[in-house]
């Protein structure tokens, strides 16, 4: 393609698929304007045709164009942390790590090392020594830290973070459930140096004290607290004021101001854009998992959900559905979701239990390999010679393997559509290393997952070919074939 003459970006077209309309936008294009598009088509020989020239025209511009601030540092300082008695607060963006043992600026989150002054002196995105300032869209998390100082030897205890209702227009208030606190839960790294690991939710009034004795961290001067506040989705736009008290058994108080600005748009419960988190195993209780992904607009994907129960072979493989929708149907419908922020939206994508050995075992009966089948344990040797003596996959596998894969297919796709389960991409990956054979005693030949011989190549060739045939006329938007 090139529009007036310069070329367009490759990566603006989706490839062409055989049989169908190739659909592409052009963005970032002035409004209502006329181009001339030239157009060929390339055969998968690498043949050229001959191009096609037409006159086109850019749609209308959407609404008001939003202008953008320039982006400009923080004021420079000083500034002074709020102050009472034996502690001092100051406030910090969310992602910025504090050295636990004294107000130091971990892994140069707040830039070079070489700042000037110690970063509770300094104002930053979220703090300019006078309040915290935040904004966001409706639906959307806004998030800052709190970092509570002790200021001498003794230890502070009964300490309490209780954030106060944010209010704006209208009176709406933001308040209760909207605003969680989280006790940031330190670990040594590698290089034995304490830092921020893990966000622990405790509710408003919990108290805790520094130093965490539960931790057993010696030496501990500053203790994090994490505060995320939801932005209702009826919340109307403008500015919202409010307060963070801080106080101590002792009776020490500090008000920390809150300002935050709130947008006129309303972020969507689905999402256009999917931070995919990859697991290999299912963890326990893992519908706690999911919502806490699917709060904060995560797609969490793990695999070692419950394989429907088979019977049969080949041809004849029968599918038991009961376990799978019981554990996994909550996920595919929303279901579970119910009482999420976005509430009611399936999750976005989900691997497939297919795998070397299912539906159809992967054995000598399966597989005309003649040669040793290593175990857990054994020499490496196993798995070498496999590469340089076993046949091609293709032919080494039996029909049966191949009609119980594709038996297995339909049927998923055809209960799918039956129970409605239809706003979830189904992944088939294969995430094989075949030194898992050795290591954990996995039952498979092949590094579908990374490959990098030769019949690795093959192999995840063959098995994506497999699915894509065996899909039929199902969306291929949802039944998709995945390599990594």
């Amino acid at each position: 393609l090139r529009l007036d003459g310069r070329q367009v970006e490759r990566w603006r077209v989706k490839h062409p698929e055989p049989g169908r309309t190739a659909v592409f936008y052009l963005e970032d294009l002035a409004s209502e304007k006329e181009y001339e598009l030239e157009v060929a088509a390339v055969s998968p020989g690498g043949q050229v045709s001959p191009t096609t020239k037409v006159r086109v025209r850019s749609s209308p511009a959407l609404g008001r164009p939003i202008r953008l601030q320039p982006l400009r540092p923080p004021p420079a300082g000083p500034v002074t942390p709020w102050r009472a008695g034996r502690i001092q607060v100051w406030a910090l963006p969310g992602l910025v790590k504090i050295n636990p043992l004294k107000p130091e600026v971990l892994c140069d989150d707040l830039g070079p090392v070489d700042r000037p002054a110690p970063p509770n002196s300094l104002p930053n995105a979220v703090w300019d020594g006078k309040e915290v300032h935040l904004f966001g869209c409706r639906g959307e998390y806004v998030s800052f830290q709190l970092c509570i100082e002790k200021l001498l030897e003794q230890p502070v205890g009964q300490i309490r973070v209780r954030p106060g209702q944010i209010t704006g227009p209208k009176q709406f208030a933001i308040g209760g459930s909207e605003i969680e606190l989280f006790l940031v839960w330190y670990a040594k790294n590698r290089g034995q140096q304490w830092q921020p690991a893990y966000c622990v939710p405790i509710p408003h009034g919990a108290t805790f004290e520094i130093p965490n004795r539960r931790r057993g961290m010696d030496g501990q001067q500053n203790q994090l607290v994490y505060v995320d506040l939801y932005i209702p989705k009826e919340a109307p736009g403008g500015l919202y004021q409010g307060e963070v008290l801080v106080e101590t058994g002792l009776q020490e108080r500090i008000t920390v101001p809150v300002r935050l600005e709130v947008f006129e748009f309303v972020l969507p419960d689905r999402l256009s854009f999917w931070p995919e988190l990859n697991a290999y195993n299912l963890p326990p209780k893992p519908y706690d998992y999911y919502l806490l992904a699917h709060q904060h607009r995560c797609v969490l994907n793990c695999m070692g959900w419950p394989r429907p129960k088979l019977t049969g072979w080949g041809k004849t493989l029968q599918a038991d559905w009961t376990e799978f929708d019981r554990r996994v149907g909550p996920l595919l419908t929303g279901e579970l979701f119910a009482n999420s922020r976005r509430r009611g939206v399936p999750i976005e994508c989900m691997y497939l239990p297919f795998g070397d050995d299912w539906p159809m075992p992967l054995n000598y009966k399966t597989y005309a390999y003649p040669g040793p089948w290593p175990k857990k344990g054994d020499d490496i040797q196993g798995i070498i010679d496999h590469y340089l003596k076993g046949p091609y996959i293709a032919h080494g596998l039996s029909q049966d393997y191949k009609d119980g894969f594709h038996a297995i297919q339909r049927q998923f796709i055809e209960h799918f559509r039956q129970r409605g389960y239809s706003q979830t991409e189904m992944q088939c990956f294969y995430g094989n290393k075949v030194t898992h054979r050795i290591h954990y005693g996995a039952n498979m030949w092949w590094t579908t997952d990374e490959p990098y011989f030769w019949d690795d190549w093959l192999a995840l060739q063959f098995f994506t070919r497999l699915w894509t045939v065996g899909r039929g006329d199902a969306d291929r938007r949802l039944w998709v074939a995945r390599a990594d």
